[in-house]
């Protein structure tokens, strides 16, 4: 139940070295009150779109926020009363969230379709190109961040020297991409508790198949609640991805499935989704936004890359 961000990667270290952040993010301490504060919002929000069952579930648990640089949020419970739930994410979780943001708003913000497009395309290339080659010891391919990626690639992506909006929308923006992530996050984890997971001793094959119903539980939850932060769930699951992809093919010991594996089951849940046709809020909100057959490519596209794993 801990999300795959155990340890600083090579891909964290980029974030990290080509973060425009200042020195002051080396302070934990701030994303402390503002997490917390994040998390009453959240949970407050939820309470429209979950089950009555669901809803008394997310009642009974705690949330906190520790301070540690650890990048993990954690589900537990009693497992023989089924009381005392906590979900705790910790201050170095959203360390990583900011730093996710940050790049990639300079990939989303002012870019083009294709140019998203491309670098998800770039991910999922090379995470399947390092799957394989962990497992015969062969040399790692590099993973650009996506400010390098949109820099290399200018052919597709536009090249900024400056913040490419007013730094007070800028900054509206980056809010709202770290919120959707948190969203995703602790949509996550929640899917742990309501669906009673994390105390029988399972197979790593059977741990990664929770870790597929709890992050298919989170997309569901935020298509109902607000589809315009799937962007954000979709970086989240790209940022595992990509962490994956530098470290280990997480086939060989973790207990979360290989990040694109985690994508597929976030686009499954899309997919259902969109079949529903004008019935559902996600499909009615692409379609006000003209990004119903931008989304279906991108859907397609990353099924393809996934299934190819198998």
């Amino acid at each position: 139940m801990k999300t795959h961000i155990a340890k600083l990667s090579v891909f964290t270290l980029l974030f990290i070295s080509f973060s425009a952040f200042g020195e002051e993010i080396l302070d934990l301490e701030e994303y402390l009150g503002p997490t917390k504060e994040t998390i009453r919002q959240i949970r407050s929000e939820w309470h429209s779109y979950l089950t009555p069952s669901q809803l008394k579930i997310e009642e009974e648990t705690s949330f906190s926020v520790r301070m540690s640089w650890n990048s993990n949020g954690y589900s537990s419970r009693n497992c023989r009363t089924n009381e005392n739930r906590k979900i705790t994410i910790t201050a170095g979780q959203m360390f990583m969230l900011n730093m996710l943001s940050e790049n990639q708003m300079w990939l989303l913000a002012g870019q083009s379709e294709q140019c998203f497009t491309a670098y998800l395309d770039h991910v999922s290339d090379v995470f399947s190109q390092n799957s394989k080659a962990v497992a015969y010891n062969n040399q790692l391919t590099p993973m650009f961040t996506p400010m390098l990626f949109a820099h290399r690639y200018h052919g597709t992506c536009k090249q900024f020297s400056q913040l490419p909006m007013p730094q007070s929308q800028w900054s509206s923006l980056q809010e709202s991409f770290i919120k959707a992530s948190l969203r995703m996050l602790l949509s996550h984890e929640l899917g742990h508790q309501v669906n009673n997971h994390g105390c029988k001793k399972l197979t790593n094959s059977e741990s990664r198949e929770q870790e597929a119903k709890a992050d298919s539980f989170a997309v569901n939850l935020i298509i109902k609640q607000d589809p315009a932060d799937i962007l954000g769930a979709f970086a989240l699951f790209t940022f595992w991805s990509v962490d994956g992809a530098m470290t280990s093919s997480d086939e060989f010991g973790n207990t979360h499935p290989a990040g694109l594996r985690r994508l597929r089951s976030a686009l499954d849940a899309v997919s259902h989704e969109l079949n529903k046709g004008k019935s559902s809020k996600f499909y009615n909100y692409l379609i006000k936004n003209d990004k119903l057959v931008y989304f279906k490519e991108l859907v397609d596209m990353l099924h393809k890359k996934t299934e190819a794993l198998d």
